[in-house]
């Protein structure tokens, strides 16, 4: 794989010397050098095989043009307002490449640049990830982001959607000149149907111009000042950029959108809640059925290996029943599947965590033809069979009672986004006997639910509201739909986890209520435990 095509954060960073020491049997060393041989951050792309070939990925990582853009001088801060993003320049594009997926300001993620060696803090180590970065773009809180692509030739008729996993900041897309989308917040994904926008046979321009999450800040008169209006995170509420991974999507006119599977073993009964989409311009009866297959972990042992993702699923052990549903020209509509698996499942929990994959596929209704209709999409879901549940003072899995014992994390650095770095952080858990974690602080990346799923951790799933930053302000009326739309879009992403315990709206919002008191503090709490 070229190092340009590396997904997640794959080439952002030479992850911490332990680390790296730890990996010396696949590495070559002499005087001055390191080299890892192997891949650094091993990962998958967005669509699985099973869902090929009706599905398609292109990745858009790799080598980016940069164009910073001035904050205007005179610009009044923290009134909620952000200075206009100009359109980029023709002549002012960065000589230097920016190699998404970094933020642009990714050495600042830490502890900057005046650390190590021959600096006043010669035992802190710096965060200098990307030296070919120019410092002066450490201060950058406005910019575009420019580079092209090509729809595949046998893509054909598919509907063409990019897909970001992250964007640190107000994202603004252009598809050859013309508007896609926007987005603001930092840690969710999201996508854009850009079919309309794109040409086939001939480079497209893709632009994403970006504004600091900060430049949103309102501090409300006669009140602290407290200014973010958005989920702000840990550790990374200064980033502004793509910081995640950027892909081109085929997909089909006729698909599956979402698939949320809800396990009740107690019940025994496994329900799926399909969401299908028709985005031709005639109304469609649609049928969707799935199957579950066991998933099989076929990745290695050892350091080395145990990261890479290498999977299979097995033999068919269940069948959901079989929906139909009429969906209208270029909308959705939803329908639900059941199935009973009479032991078929077993349980996933943190000393045996069983995984499976729930293959759906989408065809038409039985016409008097004899023919074997034709399968117009295939979504795959990984899901486990377990249910948790409180019951008087206790906390259950699967109806035995379990007590959690484990370790969170806070972003300090890049290297959260290295399946390598997750997997032995889990593991110093799993060998102290520990059974449970916290990504801490902001949602992150989706590889720390994949590998609890793996690796048989319970997880407390944690939103980006983190009160103990002490700089909310809880004032105003677009914090609280911001608030709920984060919160709400992180349980759409992460709802299928087995390892998903529970879920933190906030964390340490008490340090934001000290800062009230009376009837304000009282409609903050309900606020809160609203988006709960």
């Amino acid at each position: 794989m070229k190092l340009s095509n590396l997904p997640f954060l794959s080439r952002l960073f030479l992850i911490t010397g332990a680390l790296i020491t730890a990996l010396l049997p696949a590495a070559a060393q002499n005087q001055s050098r390191l080299e890892f041989k192997a891949d650094f951050a091993p990962s998958e792309g967005f669509v699985k095989a099973p869902e090929k070939p009706w599905r398609q990925e292109l990745s858009l990582n790799g080598r980016w043009q940069f164009q910073p853009v001035t904050t205007p001088s005179g610009y009044q801060r923290d009134t909620g307002t952000p200075p206009a993003l100009t359109a980029p320049i023709a002549a002012k594009w960065e000589k230097t490449p920016l190699k998404v997926p970094s933020p642009w300001n990714v050495n600042t993620w830490g502890n900057g640049r005046d650390a190590g060696d021959g600096t006043n803090r010669p035992y802190v180590s710096d965060s200098l990830y990307y030296p070919s970065y120019p410092a002066l773009w450490d201060g950058i809180e406005m910019g575009w982001l420019r580079r092209s692509f090509t729809v595949p030739a046998n893509w054909g008729t598919r509907r063409i959607v990019l897909h970001f996993e992250g964007v640190a900041g107000d994202a603004q897309i252009l598809v050859n000149g013309r508007k896609a989308g926007e987005h603001f917040d930092s840690f969710t994904p999201f996508d854009l149907d850009i079919t309309s926008l794109v040409k086939h046979g001939s480079p497209n321009e893709l632009l994403v111009g970006v504004r600091k999450s900060n430049l949103f800040n309102r501090i409300t008169p006669g009140h602290a000042p407290l200014p973010r209006t958005y989920p702000n995170g840990s550790y990374m509420d200064n980033l502004v950029g793509i910081w995640n991974d950027v892909s081109l999507l085929g997909l089909p006119e006729f698909r599956i959108t979402d698939a949320f599977i809800k396990p009740n073993v107690d019940a025994n009964m496994l329900e799926a809640e399909i969401t299908v989409r028709n985005d031709t311009k005639q109304p469609q009866r649609l049928r969707v059925g799935g199957d579950v297959k066991p998933w099989v972990n076929g990745a290695g042992k050892d350091v080395l290996t145990a990261p890479v993702p290498k999977w299979s699923l097995g033999g068919t052990v269940g069948s959901f029943s079989v929906g139909e549903v009429m969906v209208r020209a270029g909308g959705s509509a939803k329908l639900r599947l059941w199935l009973r698996p009479k032991q078929k499942l077993k349980t996933w929990s943190p000393s045996a965590p069983n995984l499976y994959g729930a293959v759906f596929k989408v065809f038409p209704p039985p016409t008097s033809s004899t023919a074997k209709p034709p399968v117009f999409d295939t979504h795959y879901q990984r899901f486990g069979w377990r249910q948790f549940k409180i019951q008087g003072r206790d906390f259950l899995l699967n109806g035995q009672k379990i007590q959690l014992m484990g370790d969170f994390l806070h972003p300090f650095g890049p290297y959260i986004g290295s399946r390598r770095f997750v997997w032995q952080f889990y593991k110093m858990i799993k060998d102290m006997g520990g059974n449970a974690t916290r990504p801490h602080g902001q949602l992150h990346p989706r590889l720390f639910l994949d590998l609890a799923d793996e690796m048989g951790l319970c997880v407390l799933d944690e939103a980006a509201i983190f009160g103990s930053s002490i700089n909310l302000n809880l004032k105003e009326d677009v914090t609280w739909t911001r608030f709920a739309k984060h919160v709400d879009d992180m349980v759409k992403r992460d709802r299928n986890h087995p390892s998903v315990f529970g879920w933190s709206p906030g964390n340490e919002m008490f340090a934001i209520f000290a800062q009230t008191s009376g009837e304000e503090r009282v409609r903050e709490v309900e606020q809160l435990k609203a988006l709960a």
